[in-house]
């Protein structure tokens, strides 16, 4: 479930066996949401976090959830900022002895239920924090998820030239919110999603999503949901079949 946090990210992971893994944890003001959502599927440990890069819009609500749930993992950069939140998020890890803390190595990753999880990026040292993104490819089955953070275009092309056809995937949470510097013409080709995903806010002061990586996206086929027409977004597999579901259709 991608939730509908606004120009912000949180998707939820809910493996056969109901086992959890979370990526990115919205703005500071979204922790009621998220926890409302966790609560209401009767979650109360979460196997694995990810926190993909140390923004604002992607951690806001990071420490809250490592206070307010049981995590058992968790996989963050060595991308560092300077930023109140993410200093408070580095204490609570240090606090919580208990939370396993890894830096993702590029091809290695975890299997939950018969779900696969591998990164793919970070793969360079960037000097553009959205770049250095932990970038996570998902299998199950038939089926392919690919969550690429905030990546831009520098990132997007080391991507395409090591993976070349590995980045093909049936569902694409969109990079950046749509912004028009990521989702470039060869990273979505070779992705080639069925299904696209952009978690944006109504009327944000970017520009979010961008005609351009709109237009993009129609270009490769894919069909577009967005949360701020289509509310939280349940992408649901079985290993062959992929069910889309928007909150508001």
């Amino acid at each position: 479930t991608v939730l509908n946090t606004g120009n912000s990210d949180c998707s939820i992971i809910q493996t056969p066996n109901g086992q959890t893994v979370m990526i990115d944890a919205g703005e500071s003001d979204d922790f009621e949401l998220i926890s409302s959502f966790l609560r209401e599927n009767g979650i109360s440990t979460i196997h694995t976090v990810i926190a993909t890069h140390p923004h604002a819009d992607h951690i806001g609500s990071m420490t809250d959830v490592l206070n307010h749930f049981d995590v058992q993992n968790f996989y963050m950069t060595k991308a560092r900022h300077s930023s109140k939140l993410y200093k408070e998020m580095l204490e609570t890890l240090a606090a919580h002895s208990e939370t396993e803390v890894h830096t993702p190595k590029i091809g290695s990753g975890f299997t939950l239920d018969g779900v696969s999880f591998v990164f793919l990026g970070p793969i360079a040292e960037y000097s553009e924090l959205n770049d250095t993104s932990i970038v996570t490819y998902i299998s199950y089955g038939q089926n392919s998820f690919l969550f690429a953070g905030d990546v831009e275009k520098e990132a997007e092309e080391d991507l395409v030239e090591l993976f070349s056809s590995k980045l093909d995937a049936d569902v694409l949470k969109v990079p950046h919110h749509g912004s028009k510097g990521s989702s470039t013409k060869d990273f979505l080709k070779m992705v080639s999603p069925q299904y696209a995903i952009i978690t944006a806010d109504q009327a944000n002061d970017y520009g979010h999503p961008s005609d351009k990586t709109l237009k993009r996206l129609q270009d490769v086929g894919a069909t577009i949901y967005r949360t701020d027409h289509n509310g939280n977004i349940s992408i649901v597999s079985d290993g062959t079949t992929i069910t889309v579901t928007p909150q508001n259709p």
